[in-house]
């Protein structure tokens, strides 16, 4: 079977005897005593070089297989090669979390298990070998009670180890491994480490199955990247999550850095488990016991109790770093009201070809280690500032926090600048809301709301279009009908585009008191098509003004627009600055002047909705 370029080979495997029989005499054959555990099929390549890893100071074929359990140098005095070969387990208690020390029992018939090899290394001829730890101790008489001890014999190392380096999306991003022009920032290889004897009893005497005659825990764990760094990474402790059982890996972090700037691509690193056993800690225990004629028993020496495991590290490109700052307000804050939303502005910039920033994003309440984004936009109206000692006004303060994405290949995010907020007055959050619900049928007035009021203009040159409700023409930008529209044709209804020429439609409010507050802000839903002029004129704009002296004015100019095709939702603007007063507002479309050579604004309308007036105000907000 292929398997992303690779074979995948399934094995199947027998136990050679039969379980014995209790009753029946105890003999070579009539047995219970050879289970054996940690059963695993080691590959020993032909035809090859291992490659070499400097810092750990050891070869390993590492390109022959995938997905192997680890790698072992315990065929090294046998085989006369001390690389690393890798190793595929035969039962693996890990897969459902089981405790039986992966027991092979006496009597198993046709165990299967995959093998992956990786046919673009060009080794086609590998050598085959079975190893296993050994856990009995019994005499003749015992061989139908066997007391099967901590797998004691031959495998005192870890018998899995799985790797998980530091990676992203596919492919990954920064910010969550290498990168090429970041020698500094430190990323965690994980390392879990599976090992039946960390923990376990020591007792030389053996009167326990849990018992092994020394320590055999994890000493270090170590980390190597070809040429990433000059000295070799190592842990010595885990987690402390962990126990080496199924269920319960022993867990390592180990931290570095891309401290020589390795290039973008995709490195094979290494990971060493080395045991805290040494090996000739029981002189006539610590060996590789090999009968290959079936007769004579060959004592073979390990050089090591150790497990290898190889991995996937990638070095992205990497562009920034990413700075800026919050240029308004001046920070830090103070002097906000109890659920004010106050307008930030950021300016941010890549280096090294991450230019322009894509997203800007903000936590109003950023916590200093999780960043929730609440907002958009390189301005943006964040809130509320809420101050729960309210009526009291004991002052609590926000980190507000800014983060940008850069435009990099693998972008880059950086929380780039923080302003401190502090609440230390309260008020009450009050709005209005001119929904325009009701309004169905076509008319120049609705909810207060009057098209050409204060005996403003609301028409064109030709009579094509006005503000006015009733006109249906779908849901664009997410407005959904009812809504007020340039398109509500003199006596019909038209669409969106009013084509019109000389156009001055005005849509003014009722009369609006506005209390005192530090944060009031006028918000609307809106939809602009705003074509290309004719080719002489007769550009359209949209607009909105105050008035504090009702529909005599003056009309000061709050907002403006003249974007071509714009789609936004939610704008909005502070009118803290006439709080206090008695107030109405204006929306104008305008689209002057006509010229018979051609000018115009043909095809250019706008629609509005959700007109909000809201803030923390101190009294009675009413029209």
């Amino acid at each position: 079977m292929n398997l992303d370029g690779n074979v995948v080979l399934t094995f199947s495997i027998s136990h050679p005897f039969e379980k014995g029989i209790i009753g029946d005499p105890p003999t070579g054959k009539n047995r219970l005593d050879l289970d054996v555990f940690d059963l695993a099929l080691v590959i020993a390549p032909q035809e090859t070089t291992a490659i070499n890893y400097s810092l750990i100071g050891l070869s390993v074929y590492n390109n022959i297989c995938g997905e192997a359990d680890g790698y072992t140098t315990e065929l090294d005095e046998m085989l006369q090669d001390s690389a690393a070969m890798p190793y595929f387990l035969v039962i693996d208690d890990s897969i459902g979390g089981s405790g039986t020390y992966n027991k092979f029992e006496m009597g198993t018939k046709g165990v299967e298990f995959d093998t992956v090899f990786d046919l673009s290394s060009g080794v086609l001829r590998f050598d085959l070998y079975l190893t296993m730890g050994y856990g009995f101790s019994a005499v003749k008489a015992d061989r139908l009670n066997p007391a099967y001890y901590n797998p004691e014999f031959n495998r005192k190392a870890s018998w899995k180890i799985v790797v998980t380096p530091p990676e992203g999306d596919d492919p990954p991003a920064i910010g969550n491994t290498w990168d090429n022009a970041d020698s500094l920032t430190l990323y965690n290889v994980t390392v879990e480490v599976y090992d039946w004897q960390i923990g376990a009893n020591v007792d030389p005497d053996l009167t326990n199955p849990d018992d092994i005659y020394a320590a055999s825990g994890v000493s270090s764990v170590s980390v190597e990247i070809p040429g990433m760094n000059n000295t070799l990474q190592s842990i010595t402790d885990d987690d402390g999550t962990g126990t080496g059982m199924p269920d319960a890996p022993l867990i390592f972090n180990v931290p570095f850095a891309n401290e020589n700037l390795l290039a973008t691509g995709e490195y094979i690193g290494l990971v060493k488990v080395t045991d805290e056993r040494s090996v000739g800690t029981i002189s006539d225990r610590d060996f590789l016991i090999d009968c290959s004629d079936g007769i004579t028993l060959n004592y073979l020496n390990l050089p090591e109790f150790a497990t290898y495991q190889t991995f996937v590290a990638t070095v992205v490109y990497g562009c920034g770093p990413i700075t800026g700052s919050i240029t308004d307000p001046v920070c830090p804050l103070s002097g906000v009201g109890n659920g004010a939303y106050i307008t930030f502005t950021a300016d941010a910039s890549s280096a090294n070809g991450g230019d322009p920033i894509t997203l800007y994003e903000w936590d109003h309440d950023y916590d200093g280690i999780i960043f929730d984004a609440e907002f958009t936009g390189v301005s943006a109206s964040i809130g509320p500032f809420n101050n729960p000692n309210c009526p009291e006004p004991t002052p609590v303060t926000y980190t507000v926090a800014v983060q940008a994405t850069d435009s990099c290949d693998h972008p880059n995010q950086t929380i780039f600048a923080t302003c401190e907020v502090t609440v230390d007055q309260c008020c009450t959050n009050l709005e209005l809301l001119y929904d325009f619900v009701g309004c169905e049928s076509l008319t120049l007035s609705c909810q207060g709301w009057t098209a050409g009021g204060c005996d403003l203009p609301n028409d064109d040159l030709w009579g094509w279009g006005q503000f006015a409700w009733g006109c249906d023409v779908g849901s664009p930008c997410g407005l959904t009908y009812p809504y007020v529209i340039t398109g509500g044709d003199v006596g019909s209804c038209g669409s969106m585009d009013d084509q019109g020429r000389e156009a001055d439609y005005n849509l003014v409010s009722p009369i609006i008191n506005l209390p005192v507050s530090a944060n009031s802000t006028l918000e609307w839903d809106h939809c602009n098509a705003f074509p290309e002029p004719w080719p002489l004129g007769g550009d359209p704009s949209f607009n909105v003004y105050i008035s504090e002296n009702g529909c005599d004015g003056p009309w000061i100019e709050l907002w403006g627009t003249t974007e071509a095709n714009g789609c936004f939702n939610d704008s909005n603007v502070d009118i803290s600055d006439y709080s206090g007063d008695n107030i109405m507002f204006r929306f104008r479309y305008n689209c002057m002047p006509y010229s018979f050579d051609g000018g115009s604004c043909g095809n250019a309308g706008l629609i509005i909705d959700n007109i909000r007036i809201f803030g923390c105000f101190n009294g009675d907000l009413y029209d």
